[in-house]
């Protein structure tokens, strides 16, 4: 298989070409699917902005982003991810990623099922989530805000994509897998692994479906009702819409259901 031209237009996925009767691109080259990564990063100078975290690409294979809500509990982040691989043509593309989140402070978004003491009854224990490196208080109860972690810790991932262009040549189906590492301090290795498929139902919608395994992780069903999780292995499944140049949205099954976000 020929490598790609990086100066060639059919390598910028994101970028589609205009043709009356086809289209090989969606208008929107996905960088996540919701929050875990895929191979690609963002192209140079395009910016990405959304309610929780920003990312920036430096170049076509290196980018840095975010989570600039936890500035308000002191806890400076940062990610960078670096494109190590893209090969293909305009049929299919492959690509892989690898990178890391390092945290300053702050508790990471990993929780277990813990007894506590029910208040103001200590007499009866209640089960609940609590986030991984969460203090236990004199009580038995546990402090688990994201301002109560003061210890720096870090997330590890890599990230592969492989891209098809579709049998009608309308679009492309991409299919993602990956892999992330979190460490806290004095907590074991919390592991995350994940297949995600998200596919151009239109130039300005795709559809997005993710099968994925982390011990560490709880439904919203689940929260709301205080239950142990059986199975750690989860199904999500949304959209992404393109609604201008700039604004993206998306809806999906997990918290936080709603992703609204843009790029310029």
């Amino acid at each position: 298989m020929d490598k790609v031209d990086f100066t060639n237009q059919t390598d910028k996925i994101s970028k589609p070409l205009k043709d009356d009767s086809r289209w090989y691109y969606g208008e929107e080259q996905l960088i996540d699917i919701w929050f875990d990564p895929v191979g690609f990063p963002l192209y140079e100078n395009e910016l990405y902005f959304s309610g929780f975290s920003w990312a920036y690409g430096l170049t076509d294979k290196f980018q840095l982003s975010s989570k600039w809500f936890n500035y308000f509990y002191g806890d400076l982040n940062l990610r960078p991810k670096l494109l190590v691989f893209k090969s293909g043509d305009i049929q299919s593309v492959s690509a892989a990623s690898v990178g890391l989140h390092f945290h300053t402070r702050s508790l990471p978004g990993k929780y277990r099922y813990v007894s506590t003491p029910n208040q103001p009854d200590t007499t009866v224990v209640d089960h609940k989530w609590v986030r991984v490196g969460a203090t236990k208080n004199e009580d038995g109860t546990y402090s688990d805000r994201l301002s109560e972690g003061d210890k720096p810790w870090v997330e590890f991932f890599g990230a592969y994509t492989f891209s098809k262009l579709r049998p009608s040549g309308q679009g492309r189906i991409n299919y993602n897998a990956g892999m992330s590492l979190t460490r806290y301090p004095n907590e074991a290795l919390m592991p995350r692994v994940w297949f995600a498929i998200d596919a151009d139902a239109r130039r300005n919608l795709k559809l997005m479906f993710e099968l994925y395994y982390d011990p560490y992780f709880v439904p919203w069903i689940n929260w709301m009702e205080d239950e142990n999780v059986k199975n750690p292995v989860f199904l999500d499944f949304g959209f992404v819409y393109t609604a201008n140049s700039r604004l993206r949205i998306g809806i999906h099954f997990q918290k936080p259901f709603l992703a609204v976000y843009y790029k310029f």
